[in-house]
């Protein structure tokens, strides 16, 4: 971003640049400033929405990390084996609970 402003704005200042080109590279400036901050508001969505999903799979009783989204079933250590990131207390009941119910004979 501060690229884009040192061309749009410094450069044309200490360079003589003709007025027809200068409108096109503000223009292209102006573009790419667009384009940038579309796709971080993409981002930005995307990564909200997957923190939402993974709270909601985490309530409905998967256990998935909730850094990740790695799936947790049959985990036996207390870390994400994929971020490293240790697990919540909610999470760990799920993987007791889905423990005991294979034991006895369940899932």
């Amino acid at each position: 971003m501060a690229a884009m402003i040192v061309i749009g704005v410094i450069v044309p200042r200490l360079v003589h640049i003709p007025g027809w080109l200068l409108e096109k590279v503000h223009a292209s400036i102006f573009a790419l400033a667009m384009l940038a901050m579309g796709l971080f508001c993409a981002y930005l969505v995307r990564r909200r929405a997957a923190v939402f999903l993974r709270g909601e799979l985490i309530t409905c009783g998967v256990p998935v990390c909730f850094c990740c989204g790695y799936y947790l079933r049959g985990l036996v250590e207390d870390r994400c084996p994929e971020c490293g990131s240790p697990l919540d207390e909610k999470i760990e009941k799920l993987i007791e609970q889905d423990a005991k119910g294979e034991e006895a004979g369940g899932l």
